[in-house]
């Protein structure tokens, strides 16, 4: 089984956390897949984090390809990850450093958002 020790990005990693049923959460993942492509080289990782429940969690797999998310996706069906984080909204874009400290945390996604994802990136690996 993948976990995040093994999963975490070199120097950021950006935890994903969305829900099948969630339509802004299903228009961030194309700006997430190019954000991940751009920049794995550069040491950061991009893990979605499934929050479907028993009942709808047999339509994250064929959502998966049918969105062709090309990061790894978890899933917490019990809701333990996103009740640790403190994250009530989806979607929500946790950015966690090297040092596994939460640098920047974005909630919801619109217009504009990718741009701005990419500035925070930028940011915190200038940062360390």
């Amino acid at each position: 089984m993948q976990s995040y020790e093994n999963l975490k990005g070199e120097k950021l990693t950006l935890i994903d956390f969305w829900a099948t049923w969630c339509k802004p959460c299903i228009k961030a993942i194309p700006g997430l897949n190019e954000i991940y492509k751009e920049y794995k080289v550069k040491g950061v990782n991009v893990i979605g984090v499934n929050c479907d429940g028993p009942r709808s969690i047999s339509k994250v797999e064929p959502m998966s390809k049918a969105l062709a998310i090309q990061y790894p996706v978890l899933l917490d069906i019990d809701s333990e990850l996103r009740i640790d984080l403190d994250v009530n909204y989806y979607p929500t874009l946790v950015m966690i450093n090297q040092k596994n400290k939460i640098v920047w945390i974005h909630e919801g996604y619109g217009h504009g958002d990718d741009k701005l994802i990419k500035q925070q990136i930028e940011k915190h690996l200038r940062d360390d």
